[in-house]
């Protein structure tokens, strides 16, 4: 079964116990489950139960996670500047940089991966 980012109208109320709610928060951290920069464990166990019980936990995403945000943020910042025609060229020779470190990674852990095929959310 495919996951939906359909709105969720059925709410399931389920008990943990600390150390279980503490495991699953660092699970749903490892995994890149995250809302408002909190853990999301209901997007957590939505991903393990809905796909097939498959979830892989790369941590060498999370520093191309980390680039991708900041590009985004240089991005948004010289539309905004832009937008306001406080601007009229722009280089992007730093997120040209930027980008080409992160193949370069996404090169190195795909050759990591189980059949050579990374699998996401």
């Amino acid at each position: 079964m495919n996951i939906s980012d359909d709105p969720k109208s059925v709410k399931v109320s389920i008990r943990f116990t600390d150390q279980e709610i503490e495991y699953l928060e660092k699970k749903a951290l490892d995994s890149n489950c995250i809302w408002n920069k909190n853990p999301c464990i209901s997007q957590f166990i939505r991903l393990c139960v809905l796909n097939e019980g498959k979830v892989y936990i790369y941590k060498e995403f999370k520093p191309i996670l980390m680039q991708i945000r900041k590009i985004g943020t240089n991005l948004n910042q010289i539309a905004k500047l832009a937008n306001m025609h406080k601007i009229e060229e722009v280089y992007l020779q730093e997120c040209q940089k930027e980008l080409a470190e992160i193949v370069k990674m996404l090169e190195r852990i795909s050759k990591q991966l189980p059949n050579n095929r990374a699998k996401t959310k």
